[in-house]
């Protein structure tokens, strides 16, 4: 998260963008298949991207893919976890990603 803050205002408001376009959907999903879905795709995303030579969050579509992928994992462990302690972790990181797309969208 914090190479993503440090990239230009545009990098991060297309960035955010994707990252919503992909998770709002399932903002509010008790779902974890729907979930594993979304990681999946984010996976593959970001898979075929290093493939095409994308390896870092300077390249916007990588950026978005593995913070959605991210966002997914985070979400899954929050509503499928029995810890206390990795419900709270993942709801933080859920946090973060949201946060991001929160201030990097409000004009």
């Amino acid at each position: 998260m914090d190479h993503v803050r440090s990239l230009a205002e545009e990098q991060r408001r297309v960035i955010a963008a994707k990252v919503l376009a992909d998770i709002e959907p399932l903002l509010n999903t008790g779902d974890p298949q729907e979930l594993r879905e979304l990681r999946h795709r984010a996976q593959d995303q970001r898979a075929t991207l290093i493939y095409e030579g994308a390896r870092d969050v300077t390249d916007a579509e990588f950026a978005s893919a593995t913070m959605t992928e991210q966002w997914a994992l985070a979400k899954i462990e929050l509503i499928t976890s029995l810890s206390i302690i990795a419900q709270i972790l993942a709801e933080r990181r859920c946090d973060a990603i949201e946060n991001f797309i929160r201030e990097n969208l409000t004009d």
